[in-house]
């Protein structure tokens, strides 16, 4: 008589989700660009593409104006030497320059909702590493399907960059932490370090990056692959930041003192009109399953390691843009200023995706129903919001 083993082998994942998700990813680029159009119309993509010009014609980041009459962008800031450099950092546009050499600013302006539709099948992997195939499929639905994220990919801003960079960063650290391999490590801290490169602010989720390595990584000085990989980035932001506004550390925000607008008293004032936001015409259903889906993640010993990281970088960038003084003003308070957390939409899409597939498992036949009530309600909402979106 043969023995049986005691522990049969897992089966194989389904292999649908996967080819769902190519699928969705494919039609989401064409979805975006049936919509794009091959100008720029912001002042804040004005800061973006002429830094791309500039790399891509001459090489440069600044310039110097030749006429009193020169039109410069509000976000050209001119600096002692009587150059104008952007308010922004030049990550984004080294992206747009390389398109740029290719097809000039119809190819630059490809960039965005080409990393959109990238973050749709990154947030997937994600998922994938938490949760059932089937539900890392719909984290990445709602990531497709979200309005404020699919209006600032057809706009040559940083948002949709910073995103694909902090859930491909995060995804190579995690792997990183399991297989200690020193090409992921390498990838994991280049594709960290890029993200200040890209929008100053998120820098911060270098911190928890930094505390999660320390706990996960022992002894501490294995963590040397991706502090290397990190450093490369950073230290050509550096160099750049020392020859255009003096000094490593600066930067173009420090021209305008925009590092003095995040406080208490605007954190007082825009919390809730944030967390309405985030509620409504933002991840809609999404962000209340995700945030719990978050706080569980951490409370579950299963997934808490990547829970924490999730979290520890999730929440932090919340709580930042919510004390900053842009967040509450204008038409449509905090609503109208969601764009800057695009790059925790998919963080949140997948701590809302791992919750919904536990309650399925718990609550057993009546969890599917359960699980497709609110994730039709998700989607539906957020593809007629992304279409009206789009369309205007």
């Amino acid at each position: 008589m043969s023995r049986h083993p005691r522990h049969s082998p897992r089966p194989p994942a389904p292999r649908w989700p996967l080819y769902a998700v190519l699928a969705l990813a494919a039609l989401h680029f064409a979805w975006l660009g049936w919509h794009r159009s091959p100008a720029i119309m912001s002042p804040d993509a004005n800061g973006y593409v002429v830094q791309a010009r500039l790399l891509a014609t001459e090489g440069r980041t600044g310039f110097t104006a030749e006429s009193p009459a020169q039109y410069i962008g509000m976000h050209w800031l001119r600096t002692s030497d009587g150059t104008f450099h952007s308010r922004y950092p030049a990550g984004l546009p080294l992206l747009f320059a390389g398109a740029w050499k290719i097809g000039g600013l119809p190819a630059a302006l490809w960039v965005n909702p080409l990393l959109a539709a990238a973050t749709v099948l990154l947030t997937f992997l994600l998922a994938r590493r938490v949760a059932p195939p089937s539900y890392a499929l719909l984290a990445a639905a709602v990531v497709a399907f979200t309005p404020v994220a699919n209006q600032h990919a057809l706009d040559a801003d940083s948002h949709v960059a910073a995103a694909f960079f902090l859930t491909a960063g995060l995804l190579a650290l995690l792997r990183f932490a399991e297989t200690r391999r020193i090409p992921t490590g390498l990838a994991a801290g280049l594709l960290l370090g890029v993200i200040p490169a890209i929008r100053y602010p998120e820098a911060l989720a270098g911190v928890t990056v930094a505390a999660w390595l320390l706990w996960r990584v022992r002894p501490w000085w294995r963590t040397w692959p991706a502090v290397v990989g990190a450093l490369v980035p950073i230290t050509a932001l550096c160099v750049h930041n020392a020859a255009a506004y003096g000094a490593f550390w600066r930067t173009g925000y420090a021209l305008t003192g925009e590092q003095t607008g995040f406080g208490l008293r605007y954190f007082l004032g825009h919390a809730v009109p944030y967390l309405q936001a985030l509620g409504g015409q933002g991840l809609g259903l999404a962000f209340a399953f995700g945030i719990a889906g978050l706080a569980a993640m951490v409370a579950d010993e299963r997934r808490r390691v990547a829970g924490a990281l999730l979290a520890g970088v999730a929440v932090p960038l919340i709580l930042l843009y919510m004390a900053y003084y842009f967040g509450g003003g204008g038409p449509g308070g905090a609503g109208g200023n969601l764009r800057f957390l695009v790059p925790v939409f998919p963080l949140l899409a997948v701590a809302g995706a791992w919750l919904l597939g536990r309650i399925a498992h718990h609550l057993r036949g009546a969890g599917l129903p359960a699980v497709g009530a609110v994730a039709g309600v998700q989607l539906v909402t957020g593809l007629v919001g992304s279409a009206h979106t789009l369309a205007t």
